[in-house]
């Protein structure tokens, strides 16, 4: 959710399109995607990331925080816009530490933290493991 606020407060033209928003997040790198996030759901044809960044807009829109006005605006609302410069306090003020976040890049949290630097504190995104692999060496 931070991640798809910080792009659309930083997104020049608004109100902003899925694909806009998708294409930012990637060129930007500011998501840890792996192999399996490019993967669809099973009732999907879109990389799993993408569908997931489509249900974190749904949540921001019953939180209040994004525009449901016309199909396919991604814009934040006032309390949208808010809630944003607080996350961004925060992490410049270090009362969050962006090196919790394992889904974010060293990208997205440089923008979010000025002060960040890679290191060992960063959390790392544990691997799935698929259940016939388990089960393969297991037997």
């Amino acid at each position: 959710m931070i991640c798809l606020l910080f792009v659309l407060g930083e997104i020049p033209s608004l109100p902003a399109r899925k694909q806009e928003v998708i294409e930012h997040i990637h060129q930007r790198g500011y998501l840890n995607i792996q192999p399996e996030d490019l993967d669809s759901y099973v009732t999907q044809t879109e990389p799993r990331w993408n569908t997931d960044i489509a249900f974190r807009r749904k949540d921001g829109v019953e939180w209040g925080l994004l525009f449901n006005n016309q199909r396919d605006c991604w814009e934040l609302t006032r309390d949208g816009v808010e809630i944003l410069e607080r996350i961004k306090g925060a992490c410049v003020e270090q009362r969050y530490d962006v090196r919790q976040c394992y889904l974010w890049t060293k990208h997205l949290k440089k923008a979010l933290d000025p002060m960040y630097k890679p290191s060992s504190a960063d959390k790392l995104r544990i691997k799935k493991v698929k259940t016939s692999d388990l089960l393969k060496e297991l037997l």
